[in-house]
């Protein structure tokens, strides 16, 4: 992955609704620091959020372009509904993305400039404790003292945002895409209100794609796996905020089509920082900063040139 001076960084700032008596700072909204700490289980949760990037990614971040310049620019729903299975705590999850992306891309001697807007590919998921501790309600919650939770998550992404063939930058990514996680957080203090609660959190995952029978160029395009491993460390220093240090390491995700490519797999690490607010006991936010801190120099292309493409460079 790249990113140029103006885009070292992305910046995403989220605000977390919390539809029932939920406890503050006590929410999850997608991977991230505190994506899956542990909440009383009538809890649900609407989060509304955006992402502004800018650098050599897509929205489909699976993806990164070896010679691009991408603007993104998206806002993200998502629900989240608590369930309770053998008094384990778990989830179901809706995410709507929406919004723009638009940029540059170099495929053999060309510069192609493109843009897509609408939504992007929705994702359905569950999630469930499989060890550590057992549901809570609210009163026992305030009550509890932190231990550690292990856990399993789904993901599917559907196949449902704006697409064209015609488009070397497109919202959706033609496909469908199958996340496998087992997110790991365990839990340093005297109860979840601690004013000095420490979180150790640990996302291990890996994405498998079917194949898009209609990429730019011609031809059909297969994606190997992508695996990806995520850290954060964070500290509440109030009831109201708190701060986390963020690492990602990617691997994987090797691009052919119809048979054709050689474009290395992706292979970066990435550190950034965030803080979270508890605006109130219904609103919360975050502020996150980061950057690639090193990556290999062949990285995959966004779009794997067809052999037509190799024909004119």
């Amino acid at each position: 992955m790249k990113f140029n001076i103006r885009s070292l960084a992305f910046f995403v700032f989220a605000f977390a609704i919390t539809m029932s008596q939920g406890i503050s700072g006590a929410y999850a909204q997608g991977d991230g620091p505190r994506a899956y700490f542990f909440i009383p289980k009538e809890t649900r949760l609407v989060s509304v959020y955006g992402l502004f990037l800018n650098g050599n990614q897509s929205y489909d971040t699976s993806i990164v372009a070896k010679n691009g310049n991408i603007d993104v620019n998206v806002g993200v729903i998502q629900y989240t509904h608590p369930i309770v299975s053998n008094d384990k705590l778990g989830a179901l999850i809706a995410i709507v993305p929406f919004g723009e992306t638009k940029g540059t891309l170099k495929i053999g001697n060309r510069e192609i400039k493109g843009s897509s807007s609408g939504l992007g590919d929705i994702q359905l998921g569950a999630g469930l404790t499989l060890s550590g501790m057992n549901a809570m309600t609210l009163q026992e919650y305030v009550q509890a003292k932190p231990t550690y939770t292990f856990g399993v998550l789904g993901r599917v992404f559907t196949p449902t945002g704006a697409y064209s063939d015609s488009k070397v930058v497109n919202m959706g990514s033609n496909r469908w895409a199958f996340l496998l996680g087992f997110p790991t957080v365990y839990y340093v203090g005297k109860s979840f209100l601690d004013p000095q609660l420490m979180t150790f959190e640990l996302l291990p995952s890996v994405t498998f794609f079917t194949k898009n029978n209609k990429t730019y160029g011609g031809g059909s395009s297969q994606q190997d796996p992508l695996m990806k491993l995520e850290g954060h460390v964070t500290r509440n220093v109030h009831q109201a905020v708190w701060l986390s240090l963020d690492g990602l390491y990617t691997y994987g995700g090797k691009v052919k089509t119809d048979g054709f490519g050689g474009s290395d797999s992706q292979s970066s690490f990435g550190m950034g920082g965030t803080v979270g607010l508890a605006l109130s006991k219904q609103i919360s936010g975050k502020l996150t900063y980061g950057g690639t801190v090193s990556h290999n120099e062949s990285c995959l292309l966004y779009t794997s040139p067809s052999p037509r493409d190799v024909e004119e460079s």
